[in-house]
C-alpha cells in the first residue's frame, strides 16, 4: 500500500495530536503514586474548593509566576514524630538558588517556634521537595508556617486551622 504526500502528513499530524494529547493526561494527572499540587496564583489562607488535600490539609499557595515573584505551595502532611510539609516553588525570572529554606522557615504553634530540620535546595525556576519539623504539631492545633525575604513579600504566613 502506497500512501499520498497528503495521506502521510495526516497521519503526522494525527500522530502528533495524539502524542499531545497523552502528553497532557500525564501532566495534570502526575505520575502514579505521586501527589499533584495545585499552584494557586494568589495570596490566601482560604482555599477555596478543588484543591489538593493531603491528609486532610489543604495546599496553600502564596505569590506569581509574574516578573520579580516566587509562586511558593505548601501541603502539609502529619506523621509519627515529624511534621512534613510538601513544598513547590515556581518562577520565571527569579534564581531560587538564593533562597535557604532551613534558615527562612519557621512553624509557630502553641506558642512554639520551631525551624525545620531539613528542607531541600532550591535551585533554578522550578522546585520541590519536603521541609521536615522534628515535632508532632498536636491534630487539634492551629498552626503557622512563615517563609521570610523571598520577592516579592518580605514574610509570607500561611495558617491551617
Amino acid at each position: 500500500m502506497s500512501l499520498n504526500k497528503e495521506q502521510v502528513i495526516l497521519y503526522a499530524a494525527l500522530l502528533l495530536a495524539a502524542a499531545t494529547l497523552i502528553y497532557a493526561l500525564f501532566a495534570v494527572m502526575g505520575s502514579p503514586g505521586s501527589i499533584t499540587l495545585r499552584n494557586t496564583q494568589q495570596d490566601s489562607v482560604n482555599q477555596p474548593d478543588g484543591f489538593a488535600q493531603v491528609n486532610g490539609f489543604a495546599t496553600i499557595g502564596s505569590g506569581s509566576t509574574d516578573q520579580g515573584d516566587v509562586s511558593i505551595d505548601l501541603t502539609p502532611v502529619k506523621g509519627g514524630k515529624q511534621l512534613k510539609v510538601l513544598v513547590t516553588a515556581n518562577t520565571h525570572s527569579v534564581d531560587l538558588s538564593q533562597f535557604d529554606l532551613r534558615e527562612i522557615t519557621i512553624l509557630e504553634y502553641d506558642g512554639r517556634k520551631i525551624q525545620p530540620s531539613a528542607a531541600p535546595k532550591l535551585s533554578g525556576h522550578h522546585a520541590n521537595g519536603e521541609i521536615i519539623f522534628d515535632v508532632s504539631v498536636p491534630s487539634d492545633s492551629e498552626f503557622t508556617i512563615k517563609m521570610r525575604s523571598i520577592p516579592k513579600e518580605e514574610e509570607r504566613v500561611f495558617t491551617w486551622r
